[in-house]
């Protein structure tokens, strides 16, 4: 694919281009969600940031032949293998992104294709020389190619590797012969110099293909003062990147001796040997707390490189074996009510590394824009955010409540305003790895390109508005997920925010999901007497042909607390959201029984939507709990296509019998 962005008087200026394959055999393949689409191609165009106030027109030129082009919420044909695209796009100012999805034409008779292969086209301007000016910022890293195993520390930038560290009951690093307090894991800014209060600029340049985590999350786990932490502790501070996941396993004989003791033994001649260092004799004395770093100023990451989740993932041991390949790594799927079973750090430790390794972009600070001049206190844009792994959330994660600041007494303190724009999360084929996810007032997520199987978009940030959204979706979640179950929304409500133009150019839904509840647009939300007001979601498209199929267009309520045994297809199939012990920690809940109503969804509308797919199933306002009511108040549908009849239903009769 050719590019040429057009002035009035038809010159043209030059573009970077870099383009990517997202196969869904690789890691995908064995998913049911995705149906017939199996490939997902992407170029990304980079125009020169003078060329947006110039730009006229897009011209697109393939020697493939021609192709169905979807541009926000139209429907667009080449002809010759030439499109041409008006810019800006529809309700945007000069230098927005343009993002399209291109399905070519069949060869073999010339019709719309089927969808079955696709490519993703994004065309972004470079932003002013200051956003890129590390003299802009008290702390600057520029990330050329990865970042190196031993992490930077040149000049004002200090990112480290994901390592272990151990702290005496005290707080301070653990040192020979001093008591052990806790064990902790640390993401690469966890532990950074750089948490001094200053401005952070994390840059990735063109090209560059990061396989670690950009993250300021960390995970302590209390342990035991004894002779077995003491021994850990040691090991890690002669080796804090080392891996704890075994014992020594085998006749582990000559340089796997020492080999082992630093890196996974995967080199063939030392099958079978672990790490020498015995995590199973440093015993837990409570639960793994997971937070993030604090001290952070304002965090800034752009940049047009990509975050490798398949590289990290590569690189990942579980048992000896990488995680990639490992048919056991659902297991590494949240911590939920894994660590009740947990004795040793042994136990905990696959599970502690995959939570920090997984969050390929998960930041948090409590910067205050009105104090430091930005607008954000955590800003990310630009960026390709690749094969996005299994971990029951997004893999990219701002300012979320259920990881508060370490040393905080408030969940409130990192509730500062955060950007997500111009983001892409192409290779996102498996379950559980969700869209992205912000939980702090006043934020905006906009021009995004989100390509998941699970939950997709995430509202959950109140007085935010979230625009302009291109997905494709999958068939393990909905398109948009309203107040995400429930869980982890501050103060318990939902308020006064709006999501316009959500454009789902492709979308697999076929069935109604493992709890027959699959919708374009869902809230499966938690019986905790949440709140939802004032939300408007506005300007949904779904294109007709190229494959898309979709279960229903909005299905809206709340779960109940479970009375008979597990039964599929019901509302008992998704309990263990709600029951998980990692969500209710820390936040203010009253038991299953306290809340009534069980939620209230009140002034929420839903207009301007156009579906061109007919749904399988009718839409539905739904309430499970049986000793709680779900409050519906002035819940509106104004020229949503496609819904047929929305109609409110109790599935708990129709599920319990």
């Amino acid at each position: 694919m050719a590019l040429e962005a057009i002035d009035p008087l038809g010159t043209p200026f030059a573009a970077t281009k870099q383009c990517a394959a997202y196969p869904r055999e690789s890691e995908g393949a064995h998913w049911p969600g995705w149906s017939d689409l199996t490939h997902l191609y992407t170029t990304q165009f980079v125009l020169p940031a003078e060329a947006k106030e110039a730009t006229t027109s897009l011209r697109l030129r393939s020697s493939a032949g021609d192709f169905s082009a979807f541009y926000q919420d139209e429907s667009l044909h080449s002809k010759g293998g030439l499109l041409v695209v008006p810019y800006p796009p529809k309700a945007s100012p000069r230098g927005a992104p343009v993002h399209l999805t291109l399905v070519p034409d069949s060869a073999r008779d010339g019709a719309q294709g089927d969808g079955t292969k696709i490519q993703a086209l994004w065309i972004s301007f470079r932003a002013a020389n200051a956003v890129y000016d590390c003299s802009q910022y008290d702390h600057c890293c520029t990330i050329v190619d990865d970042i190196p195993a031993a992490g930077i520390a040149s000049g004002t930038c200090d990112l480290q590797p994901p390592r272990w560290q151990c702290y005496e009951p005290s707080g301070a690093p653990w040192r020979l012969g001093q008591p052990v307090g806790a064990v902790t894991f640390l993401g690469p800014l966890a532990g950074s110099s750089m948490a001094d209060g200053g401005s952070v600029l994390i840059h990735l340049e063109d090209g560059a293909d990061v396989s670690t985590p950009i993250s300021n999350t960390y995970v302590e786990h209390p342990v035991r003062d004894d002779a077995g932490c003491a021994a850990v502790c040691a090991a890690i501070q002669a080796s804090p990147t080392l891996d704890l996941y075994g014992r020594s396993g085998g006749s582990c004989a000559g340089s796997c001796q020492s080999t082992c003791r630093t890196e996974p033994c995967s080199q063939p001649q030392c099958v079978g040997c672990y790490q020498l260092v015995d995590a199973s004799a440093c015993v837990l004395s409570g639960r793994p707390r997971i937070r993030s770093a604090p001290g952070f100023g304002p965090i800034v990451v752009n940049g047009f490189g990509r975050v490798n989740g398949r590289r990290m993932m590569e690189r990942m041991q579980m048992s000896g074996q990488p995680v990639w390949n490992a048919p056991s790594a659902s297991v590494l799927n949240g911590y939920g009510g894994s660590w009740q079973r947990w004795r040793t750090l042994e136990d905990a430790e696959q599970h502690t590394r995959w939570r920090i390794m997984s969050g390929l972009v998960e930041l948090s600070s409590r910067a205050q824009p009105e104090a430091t001049g930005r607008r954000y206190a955590v800003d990310v844009s630009e960026l390709t955010v690749g094969w996005g792994p299994k971990r029951g959330d997004g893999t990219v994660r701002l300012q979320f409540v259920r990881v508060p600041l370490g040393g905080e007494n408030s969940i409130e303190a990192n509730n500062q305003p955060a950007r997500l724009y111009d983001v892409k999360t192409p290779g996102t084929w498996v379950d559980a790895a969700d869209g992205p996810r912000i939980t702090a007032d006043r934020s905006y997520l906009g021009y995004l390109y989100l390509h998941t199987a699970d939950d997709n978009i995430k509202v959950d940030s109140s007085f935010s508005l979230l625009e302009h959204l291109t997905l494709v979706q999958g068939n393990i979640g909905s398109a948009i997920e309203l107040g995400t179950y429930g869980i982890g929304i501050r103060r318990n409500t939902l308020t006064s925010t709006l999501v316009q133009g959500v454009y789902v150019h492709r979308v697999t839904q076929s069935g109604g999901m493992d709890d027959n509840l699959g919708s374009l647009l869902g809230s499966r939300t938690c019986p905790w007497g949440l709140t939802i007001e004032d939300v408007s979601i506005r300007n949904v498209f779904v294109p007709r042909g190229v494959g898309n199929r979709i279960e229903s267009i909005v299905r809206v309520g709340t779960y109940g607390q479970p009375t008979a045994r597990f039964q599929s297809l019901t509302n008992l199939d998704r309990w263990y959201f709600c029951s998980n012990d990692w969500w209710l920690d820390d936040q203010v809940i009253l038991g299953p029984n306290a809340h009534k109503p069980a939620a209230i969804f009140r002034n929420v509308s839903f207009s301007g939507w156009n579906v061109q797919v007919t749904p399988r199933t009718v839409s539905s306002l739904y309430g499970f709990h049986r000793g709680a009511p779900t409050v519906f108040e002035n819940v509106t549908f104004d020229t949503v296509q496609g819904t047929c009849c929305v109609k409110r239903v109790n599935l708990e009769r129709i599920a319990m019998g």
